[in-house]
């Protein structure tokens, strides 16, 4: 049985067919203490599942209907700076693309059709099992809860002083996927592009760093469930507007397209702290 678990807890940043019920249905369940927001949740995902849904599916729908559940609580909070909290979640998370457009979708949804209920929520897991067999249970925070949680840890980042921090060289608690264009992908963009006349000398090559993990099989697998956020990524660099962008990407077209290389450890040689935008 595959467990997949997500915490949403340590976020300061704010917090049909076949369709899935509480309860047991076949051998799909839902339930655990909070099974009403588990069917709510379900509710607002249900017109973007597959027809059928398939755990791999489930899970990323699921992951982008937790986001746009607290991110439009936290708007309703009257959250400081919505905008620009919105982007760095986007950000934070590697949502891009159709992605983004699917959180602010559901984000409407939760307004309309439960904007009444208030608690994030905090952690999910996701147990698959047998052949289809799926498990949710979530845990939900109330806002004061959330709200006395933001405000000790944020005490407990006031204790260190910034410029007394030291930063070293070692290595990253990440592993590394480089991404490089194969002959294949430059010959679509010049179909796509005919002022394109090849690749850059310097070409563009993409690094993305991802949690560590004990194997090349299991970071495999993983590139195969998230292929087509960094398939996105790869056309929105080189240019490639969304009407542009293939409609049906699937994993073969992407390592038709792209070689992909593993890396199971990544040090940083400077001294200073790594920034994101």
């Amino acid at each position: 049985m595959k467990v997949v678990k997500g915490d949403f807890s340590k976020n300061k940043k704010g917090p049909t067919t076949n369709q899935l019920k509480p309860g047991l249905q076949g051998d799909k369940e839902i339930s655990n203490d909070n099974e009403a927001y588990s069917s709510m949740l379900l509710d607002l995902i249900n017109p973007y599942l597959e027809t059928p849904p398939n755990p791999m599916d489930l899970e990323n729908k699921l992951q982008l209907g937790i986001i746009a559940w607290n991110m439009a609580l936290s708007k309703s909070m009257g959250y400081p700076a919505f905008k620009q909290l919105f982007d760095d979640t986007m950000n934070a998370s590697g949502i891009m693309g159709t992605g983004v457009d699917m959180v602010k979708n559901l984000m409407k949804a939760k307004k309309q059709k439960y904007d009444n209920h208030q608690k994030f929520i905090e952690n999910y897991n996701l147990d698959i099992y047998g052949k289809g067999g799926t498990k949710i249970s979530l845990t939900t925070k109330s806002i004061m809860d959330f709200v006395n949680d933001t405000i000790m840890d944020n005490d407990d980042d006031f204790d260190e002083d910034d410029d007394d921090l030291e930063y070293e060289e070692g290595y990253v608690n990440r592993n590394a996927i480089l991404v490089r264009p194969k002959p294949a992908f430059w010959n679509w963009l010049q179909q796509k592009d005919k002022d394109f006349t090849g690749p850059d000398p310097f070409m563009k090559n993409t690094v993305y760093l991802v949690n560590e993990r004990d194997s090349v099989e299991e970071t495999s697998q993983w590139v195969k469930k998230n292929f087509n956020r960094i398939f996105i990524n790869e056309l929105e660099a080189w240019g490639v507007d969304e009407g542009q962008s293939p409609q049906k990407r699937t994993y073969k077209m992407f390592i038709e397209f792209f070689e992909v290389e593993f890396h199971s450890e990544v040090m940083d040689l400077e001294e200073e702290p790594v920034s994101k935008w």
